[in-house]
């Protein structure tokens, strides 16, 4: 609880997608899971093709591949 996450786990969501996900019993642990990954590869994959990934944050590995190829 109120601890930042580091950088490299951004995810953008909109406002009602980011209560649901953050708030109350809307989601299972699963489910938030699942929407928080989705909700980071697109943010993660967006920012690098628009290549606007900040050069001070490293990349999740996951996604170096992708870094690569634009």
């Amino acid at each position: 609880r109120s601890i930042k996450a580091s950088d490299d786990k951004c995810a953008s969501l909109c406002h009602r997608c980011h209560t649901k996900l953050d708030q109350g019993p809307f989601l299972s642990r699963e489910a938030r899971r699942q929407m928080w990954q989705r909700a980071h590869e697109r943010t993660v994959r967006e920012l690098v093709r628009q290549k606007l990934w900040p050069a001070a944050v490293p990349l999740p590995e996951r996604f170096v591949e992708l870094m690569e190829s634009f």
